[in-house]
């Protein structure tokens, strides 16, 4: 299955590109210098999508890598809205050492359905970490 919505996140990405449209995913931090002991927020973001029209998304695949010296996941992700739309979406997370796995598919039977209501830019998943070590952590996407 997960092949399956790398496949269908490609294909809406290569629409993009195909349309002229920059469709962007990025990682947004709450703060560039948090302290041990805080907690840090992540907010993953998609940007570039069309307004009341196509492209929209209906499902995506992620791994999310970081250093675990520095970050440690805190509980699950909270996902956004914009696949569900009142029609449902499924989502599920996949924990690692160092990595988390975020999935979610729209329920949606109709793409027009994602294309009208869907806002063009929006969080897909929010992660909290704790900051356990001093340094850097590069966030990978």
């Amino acid at each position: 299955m997960k092949t399956t919505i790398f496949s269908i996140l490609a294909a809406a990405l290569a629409l993009g590109a195909a349309t002229a449209e920059a469709i962007t995913l990025s990682l947004n931090p709450s703060s560039t210098n948090p302290s041990v002991g805080s907690t840090l927020m992540v907010d993953v973001d998609i940007s570039g999508l069309g307004s009341g029209t196509a492209p929209s998304l209906g499902a995506y695949d992620l791994d999310i890598g970081f250093d675990t010296g520095v970050l440690s996941l805190l509980g699950a992700p909270v996902f956004g809205n914009q696949l569900d739309l009142g029609f449902g979406s499924l989502t599920d997370f996949i924990p690692g050492s160092g990595t988390i796995n975020l999935s979610e598919v729209s329920l949606a039977f109709d793409p027009a359905d994602l294309d009208d209501n869907q806002a063009d830019s929006f969080t897909l998943a929010t992660l909290s970490f704790d900051v356990i070590g001093p340094g850097t952590s590069l966030l990978t996407l």
